[in-house]
């Protein structure tokens, strides 16, 4: 049984699979990273800490947007206390 796929759909997943696994291959490799400045701070930091740090560390940026979301994927949150509320 065929998939029904056209040929041009077939080979854009194709592409789409060896770019994808090359994201995760450096998102871990920043995940890493940005879990030692994480674990550094003890989780008191966020992106926008972490995006300052970086500045400071490697000697350039990395966006603001892949660090929030690196985090997202692999940090823990910390709860937000309010004063006992």
């Amino acid at each position: 049984m065929l998939a029904e796929v056209s040929r041009s759909g077939y080979y854009a997943w194709l592409a789409r699979t060896d770019s994808v696994s090359l994201r995760e291959e450096r998102d871990y490799a920043d995940y890493l990273f940005l879990k030692h400045v994480h674990d550094r701070h003890k989780g008191k930091i966020d992106y926008r800490g972490i995006y300052m740090e970086m500045l400071d560390l490697i000697g350039g940026p990395m966006n603001h947007k892949r660090i929030l979301r690196i985090m997202r994927k692999c940090c823990r949150r910390r709860k937000k206390n309010f004063g006992g509320l």
